[in-house]
């Protein structure tokens, strides 16, 4: 389980790294719950989503030697974004299987800042054969949850 001590060295960890997002107020939410409810902005962080929060801590806690050899994730997009980012920003070598069919953009942003894209299977096999390459290639799989 995730401890808010461990909230707080991830957030001291990857600070240099991602923008300070606002919280926006949400008064709709607010008045349908009863409490105050703000939103906070993370399609404004720097690769659109939240993702490159998890992306960032996770490769910034990878052993040198683990750092050395690369990581590998699955993504139809958003978290393959973060890895791409969280990579780049690090010097660390990724790859990212990504689904036939999804997305050219995201997939022509993760290319740019760095990554092999690896686009063999589908949708529903882009866990398994990411999952597959780390075990075979020696890799750090990075899970998107």
């Amino acid at each position: 389980m995730v401890s808010v001590d461990d909230i707080r060295q991830a957030r001291e960890r990857i600070k240099d790294h991602i923008k300070v997002t606002t919280l926006q107020p949400a008064p709709f939410l607010s008045e349908l719950t009863g409490a105050s409810v703000s939103l906070k902005l993370e399609s404004k962080q720097v690769t659109g989503s939240f993702k490159a929060r998890g992306a960032l801590n996770r490769l910034m806690t990878l052993s040198r030697e683990d750092a050395e050899k690369g990581v590998i994730t699955a993504s139809t997009g958003n978290h393959g974004l973060g890895v791409a980012y969280a990579a780049k920003q690090l010097g660390i070598n990724a790859k990212v299987v990504f689904p036939i069919g999804a997305s050219t953009v995201k997939r022509d942003r993760m290319t740019e800042a760095g990554v092999d894209v690896i686009q063999d299977v589908g949708y529903e096999d882009v866990e398994p054969y990411a999952r597959k390459l780390a075990k075979e290639r020696g890799l750090t799989y990075v899970s998107p949850y």
